[in-house]
Parts: C-alpha cells; structure tokens; sequence
C-alpha cells in the first residue's frame, strides 16, 4: 500500500509492479483524482497549452486494477496491519489492510503552485481563473529566472 500520490509514491508504482507476485496487488491511497505535475503549475495558471497535461489521472498509473488500484480518499489512522480512510471504498470499505505500508504524504505549497480540490474539472476551472487574473494585469514583475520565473513567464509576454 502507497499513501500519497505525489512524485515519491507514483514513483514507487512501476518499480513495485516488476517484482509483485500475482496475488498481491498495489494500493494507492490518495485524495486528488488526479497527480498534479507541479512543476508546470505556474506556467498552467498562465498558459492554456499547458492545463491538461499538468493534470494526469491516476487510473493510468497501473497497468490493470488486478495489479494496482486508486482508493480516492485520505487516511485518517494508521494500524499495524491496516489504515482507515476518510470515506468507504467499494471494495474494501472504511479500513483497507496492508502487508507493506509506503507513507509518501509528501510536502506542502502555496498557491498560485498549491491546488485546493481534489476534482480534476476544478483545478482545471482554477487555472482559466488565473490565466484571467494575468490577462487582466496592466503591468507584471517576474524576479529571477529559476523554475518558478520560467514558469510564470507564457510565451506572449513581453519580458523586459
């Protein structure tokens, strides 16, 4: 069982998927239906081109549900041997058992980088927001040209 879908825990996915015996399966416990790449967040909140592509669903991770399935909700506890999570599963209901726990929570931004839904059409709702925001902007000031001033920068600005 992985919680957290970020980088650390996707990550894991395929590497684990060589050396899984047939009859242990993958469980990715994570609230987002969506990985977000958050390295283009920036340049998604200013271009359009971008949006989609920052926003991958986390059904094509595994390379069947018989190997690896999404349990779309948080852990609320961790057991020995299981987790209990914020909302039933169909399959496995309130607590979900384990034979191997991976904790892969990850860490924490701020917005524009930091999206607050777990709903893919949402964050692709808040992006159109904050292309609006700097289409409206009379003057913006980028300071530095690391990840973040690259990022922010779309192509149809002037940068000066």
């Amino acid at each position: 069982m992985i919680v957290g879908g970020g980088y650390a825990g996707i990550g894991l996915i395929p590497l684990l998927e060589k050396f899984l015996p047939k009859t242990h399966r993958i469980v990715l416990i994570e609230e987002q239906e969506f990985m977000y790449v958050k390295l283009g967040a920036l340049r998604a909140a200013a271009s359009e081109d971008v949006a989609e592509q920052v926003l991958v669903p986390y059904n094509r991770l595994s390379k069947s549900e018989e190997t690896g399935i999404v349990v779309q909700a948080s852990v609320t506890t961790i057991k020995a041997k299981s987790v209990i999570i914020s909302r039933p599963h169909k399959l496995f209901g309130s607590e979900v058992e384990f034979e191997y726990l991976v904790v892969a929570t990850g860490s924490t931004w701020h917005d524009p980088v930091e999206l607050n839904t777990v709903s893919r059409k949402e964050a692709i709702e808040l992006f159109a927001k904050r292309r609006a925001e700097v289409a409206r902007a009379k003057d913006i000031i980028i300071v530095g040209a690391g990840p973040v001033g690259i990022g922010i920068s779309p192509t149809h600005l002037v940068i000066s």
